[in-house]
């Protein structure tokens, strides 16, 4: 039993694909945690009085926590689209996993008639 070159770059693709699945959800438990510490200094941030000094660096945490958590569910949605790509196969795909062929392994060696 041997496999064809397109059933070869499926089965490679598709182990790509479960690679970048795993990757994906283990990245999605990192959520809670950005959810929980957004959450938090939000509500720091409400129960200080309007004139405290702490208030500009609790806007500022809650900027970075809004920054690192709309970056974490883009890089799940890129790992989403990578997946959705290798699992497809497309030709694009194909061409990418599967090198060019070349002729030189051929060389020197005289054409079969």
């Amino acid at each position: 039993m041997s496999l064809s070159k397109r059933e070869l770059v499926i089965l490679v693709s598709r182990a790509l694909a479960a690679i970048q699945v795993v990757t994906a959800l283990m990245e999605m438990t990192y959520l809670p945690d950005h959810l929980l510490a957004l959450s938090r200094h939000i509500k720091e941030f409400q129960d200080l009085p309007i004139g405290n000094h702490l208030r500009a660096y609790d806007l500022s945490v809650i900027t970075g926590d809004r920054v690192a958590l709309a970056f974490l569910v883009l890089r799940i949605g890129i790992l989403c689209l990578a997946t959705l790509a290798f699992w497809i196969c497309s030709p694009r795909i194909e061409k990418i996993l599967l090198p060019p062929e070349s002729d030189s392994h051929t060389e020197g060696v005289p054409a079969e008639q």
